[in-house]
This record gives C-alpha cells, sequence and structure tokens, in this order.
C-alpha cells in the first residue's frame, strides 16, 4: 500500500499535469482574446494588467499564477532583428508571437531598466521557432504586451520556452490595400476591405504595390526621422489613394541598400504604437530588412493559403464561443 506521502505526491503529480493540459488548450484562442479593445483602444480581458497572486518564494516566476497566461505559437522576428539588444543605454528585448490558430498575435517585451543585468537570459529566438511564453499581461499603446510590469523582481519575470527551433514562418497575410488597414475599427471583422488595423495587430503582413510618397509634416511618432534608412519611417501610399507608414527597423541593412523606386511589395510585423489617449491611430509596418523588400509591380494575387487558414480558425473560434453560450 501507498503511505500518505506517495498518495500525496501522487496527487501533486496529476494536479501539475492536469493544470498544464488545461493551460495548453486554453491558449489555443488566447492570444486572439488577449489583443480584444474598446472604442478608446483600451485592452478588455481581465488579465490584462491583472497582478500577481502568489509572491512566495519571491526569488524565481510562478508560472501556476493564475493571473499568468501561457500563450503558444510562431516567433516572426529575432530580438536582434528589431533593435540592438547589447550595448550602452536603454535597450530592449522583444519579440512577436503569432498564433497558429486564430488571426492574431502577441508581443514579448523587456526592458533593460529594469533588469538586474542585461542582456537578459532567455533562450536564443530566432524567427520561425516555435515558441511557448508564460507571463503578466500589460497594455501598452493600443495593445497587449507580455512583459515584467517594469519591475526587476524575478518573479515578475516571464518565462520562454523553445518548442521547436526552425519550424517556419507563417505565410504573410496579404492586406488587400491601405485602405483595409489604416483605421480603428475594434470590432476586428473579417471583411476584405473593412477589417481595420486591429485585424491586423502584431501579424506577418504584406502590402502589395505600394509607393514612396512625401510624409505629413513635424516628425514622425517614432524612428529618428523621415525617410529611407535604418531607424526611419517610410511614408507610402498605393492605388487606394491612402498613406501608411513603414518602420524601417533600428537593426536592418537599409542603408546598404537604394531605396526602391516605383512599385514595391513590402512585408513585415504589422504594429501600433500610439503614444497618447485614446488609441486608435498610429498603425504601421515593421519592416526588418532589405530583403522583405520585392522592388516591381506585382500582378494582383489572391490572399495567401494562410489567410485561408485564418478565416478557417475565425469560424472555429465563432463556433467555440457559441458553443461556451449555449444552455445548458
Amino acid at each position: 500500500m501507498r503511505s500518505s506521502g506517495q498518495r500525496g505526491q501522487a496527487l501533486l503529480g496529476f494536479a501539475v499535469a492536469l493544470v498544464a493540459l488545461l493551460a495548453a488548450s486554453a491558449s489555443a484562442g488566447l492570444i486572439f482574446d488577449l489583443q480584444a479593445v474598446n472604442a478608446n483602444g483600451n485592452p478588455t480581458h481581465p488579465l490584462v494588467g491583472a497582478g500577481p497572486t502568489i509572491f512566495e518564494p519571491p526569488d524565481h516566476p510562478h508560472p501556476g499564477d493564475p493571473a499568468r497566461v501561457t500563450i503558444e505559437g510562431i516567433a516572426l522576428n529575432s530580438p536582434h532583428d528589431l533593435t540592438f539588444v547589447t550595448g550602452p543605454g536603454f535597450r530592449y528585448w522583444q519579440i512577436y508571437v503569432q498564433s497558429e490558430t486564430d488571426p492574431a498575435s502577441i508581443a514579448v517585451w523587456q526592458g533593460s531598466p529594469w533588469m538586474p543585468s542585461w542582456p537578459p537570459s532567455y533562450p536564443e529566438v530566432n524567427a520561425g521557432d516555435r515558441l511557448r511564453v508564460n507571463g503578466f499581461v500589460a497594455e501598452h499603446r493600443g495593445k497587449s504586451n507580455i512583459n515584467s510590469r517594469h519591475s526587476g523582481a524575478p518573479l515578475m519575470d516571464f518565462i520562454v520556452e523553445v518548442l521547436e527551433p526552425g519550424a517556419g514562418m507563417p505565410d504573410p497575410i496579404l492586406i488587400p490595400s491601405i485602405a483595409d488597414c489604416n483605421y480603428f475599427s475594434p470590432d476586428r471583422l473579417d471583411v476584405p476591405g473593412s477589417r481595420g488595423g486591429e485585424f491586423y495587430q502584431g501579424q506577418w503582413c504584406m502590402l502589395q504595390n505600394v509607393f514612396i510618397v512625401d510624409p505629413p509634416a513635424g516628425s514622425p511618432p517614432w524612428g529618428s526621422g523621415w525617410g529611407w534608412g535604418a531607424n526611419r519611417v517610410l511614408m507610402v501610399s498605393d492605388a487606394s489613394g491612402q498613406s501608411f507608414p513603414l518602420y524601417l527597423s533600428q537593426a536592418g541593412d537599409f542603408d546598404l541598400y537604394d531605396p526602391p523606386e516605383g512599385y514595391f511589395t513590402v512585408t513585415g510585423i504589422f504594429d501600433q504604437e500610439d503614444p497618447t489617449a485614446p488609441f486608435v491611430d498610429n498603425y504601421r509596418l515593421w519592416v526588418l530588412r532589405d530583403e522583405h523588400i520585392s522592388r516591381g509591380f506585382r500582378q494582383a494575387i489572391p490572399e495567401p493559403l494562410s489567410s485561408t487558414a485564418l478565416l478557417m480558425g475565425l469560424g472555429a473560434l465563432a463556433a467555440r464561443r457559441r458553443i461556451r453560450k449555449a444552455p445548458g
């Protein structure tokens, strides 16, 4: 017969396994839910901004804290694609993790001022890796991020696991035109031509047949200025007549190349960084390298298979929510 201690250990092991199973299944549509916003662009999910409930021991994170989330998806970038992670001054570590089941993505961010040592000791992450991330969620300028809440406390830190290195990048989501993405709509309706920026938030996206236009007066809200080059903002337009900013990554190789002339197609991370409330503006396409710019006019192509899969994911998500609401 088992002793009471052995039975207790067995029950504890079962409970831990059950929690892990529930967390994995719950994460399927979680990224999509975390990015929900109201009419002012503020997140509506109850875990956005929720504080820790487990404080002891304080020297490490507690992944089982119900105020933390566990998400899985594909990394869209290495932290080194966005910025110079090492070096003097303010530095940050950031990746975007895109869901494989729903049209959603979330940034995972850490900044040097809040860490006892830098660079942080997270595992090496490359674009196309399949990841699992556990941590707290906070609002940031119109979107939800996983971060440590600007705290150096170990229990606030997030946990990054590389489940499958090199699993593969998702196909870019084809944005029909700039007019489909340069405005705010909290509904995130999947109606081509009427989606709005929130539908594309954080995802790997493509704009076809754009061309450079003059920027508006004043300085851009991010980057070192308007124009071509690393850490600069390039304003483009398309046949819709609308304009949209491309943020050329600080760590990108753009200074080695001439700017595109005429039409080109560009792929990057669709992002929002709105410095003032209400958070309903300042969408951008974060372009990582010159290789993500294809020069020349491209014949119109249908949305790639990944977008079809996203439509199926939306249908499955709606069905799942109908089941949740069914009486019984």
